[in-house]
């Protein structure tokens, strides 16, 4: 019985350590992602687009799949514009409501000062 439990507590552990995810909902109203990025905090880059060729239309929902840690994540919506969070612990699910509260900077490279 002891070994059993043992078992299922140390199978159920290494599958919380292997499957992480991210949650985008999409509530900008009106625009869509195009682009999702989830680099370990403090990348020198962004790495690769993991939407690849898929969008994120405004009102749905899309989720990534990662391993966990902490993450600085990035979504560019169809203008170009970049909505932005840093040291993000992505230890099991992680759910982001992406609003237009969440831009960050401009494509032209301005950074947003709200309002």
């Amino acid at each position: 019985m002891k070994t059993s439990l043992l078992f299922l507590t140390v199978t159920g552990l290494l599958f919380c350590l292997s499957a992480s995810t991210i949650r985008i909902d999409n509530e900008t109203g009106g625009w869509d992602m195009e682009e999702i990025y989830a680099v370990p905090s403090g990348s020198e880059s962004w790495g690769e687009n993991l939407l690849g060729s898929e969008i994120i239309p405004d009102g749905t929902t899309s989720e990534i799949a990662l391993q966990p840690g902490m993450y600085d994540l990035m979504l560019v919506d169809e203008d170009g514009d970049m909505y932005e969070k840093f040291n993000v612990p992505i230890l099991f699910r992680f759910a982001w409501n992406v609003t237009l509260d969440d831009l960050t900077r401009y494509a032209s490279g301005a950074v947003y000062s709200g309002g």
